[in-house]
């Protein structure tokens, strides 16, 4: 985060001259220029980089960079010529279909549901933000609140694949923001970890990230790694056969996330991990 800020002020600031024709591209590119010079001298200083490494690491973060630009300009541009479109992303009723983007696909009415979410969200965290009339204590319209992590709690086993539940803990961060609880299991062969996480004001871009329909298949030499939609619901499913451990994931209601974890098992059993605590009964906790 320093380094980010420290190297790319100069670059931000050059912004400005966008208002200036014919020679503002020249004093941005030279404030980039100058971002990189301020890159290659504050990785010694703030990430402890040796001198005589900092060239290299400049270039490798340059390159990543510019990795990075690359994919998320192919993500945007589609949306963006979406958006360009009358703005119909956020009128009600305005997107319907989908849109190809390299091997996937946008849902645009799921798009524009998560546009709406997330205004919504904003909105509702405004100075003079209101709940409903009459309702003592109540959210503002439209604000999600993250649901107490003592009724995740509650959802989780006591074992799993004969191992009992040796650790729980609960979180509800910013308030009511953002809540988890977790349990460990484990004996002398297994090792899990079980958690369930409510997104609350982030769930808008979970629903966006749903909306992109991601899928993603790779094999290893001894495992693979999975990313998909199964019964409308975003799953991530990653397991090494050699060392017995891996990760499985369910997004339930664009909101929660229930993550199995561990060592010494089979995917099935991470599976049915996730399975024991109930998708619907999780989904069910958004309604009260």
């Amino acid at each position: 985060m320093k380094v980010a800020v420290y190297s790319w002020t100069a670059a931000w600031v050059a912004g400005i001259f966008n208002i200036l024709p014919w020679i503002g591209w020249l004093l941005i590119l030279i404030g980039s220029l100058y971002s990189l010079y301020l890159l290659y001298t504050g990785l010694p200083a703030l990430m402890k980089a040796p001198a005589d490494k900092s060239l290299g690491y400049t270039a490798v973060v340059v390159l990543l960079a510019i990795v990075v630009a690359i994919i998320v300009s192919l993500v945007v541009a589609p949306i963006a010529a979406i958006g360009m479109i009358g703005g119909a992303a956020t009128s009600p009723g305005g997107l319907s279909g989908t849109v190809q983007v390299g091997n996937g696909s946008v849902d645009l009415s799921k798009l524009q549901q998560s546009v709406q979410q997330l205004q919504q969200q904003v909105q509702s965290a405004q100075p003079g933000a209101t709940g409903a009339p009459g309702a003592a204590g109540a959210a503002p319209a439209g604000k999600i609140v993250a649901v107490d992590a003592d009724k995740l709690k509650a959802l989780l086993p006591d074992s799993i694949g004969g191992a009992p539940r040796t650790e729980l803990t609960t979180n509800n961060a910013g308030g009511s923001a953002l809540s988890d609880a977790e349990a460990v299991y484990s004996n002398a062969d297994v090792h899990v970890t079980l958690t369930i996480t409510d997104l609350g004001a982030a769930s808008p871009l979970m629903a966006f990230a749903g909306a992109m329909n991601v899928q993603h298949d790779e094999e290893t030499a001894t495992g693979y790694d999975r990313v998909q939609t199964v019964n409308g619901q975003l799953t991530t499913e990653k397991y090494d056969n050699q060392s017995k451990s891996g990760e499985y994931s369910v997004v339930v209601a664009n909101r929660f996330s229930i993550d199995a974890s561990g060592s010494g098992v089979p995917i099935d059993t991470l599976k049915g991990a996730v399975a024991s605590v109930g998708p619907d009964r999780v989904a069910g906790l958004a309604h009260g």
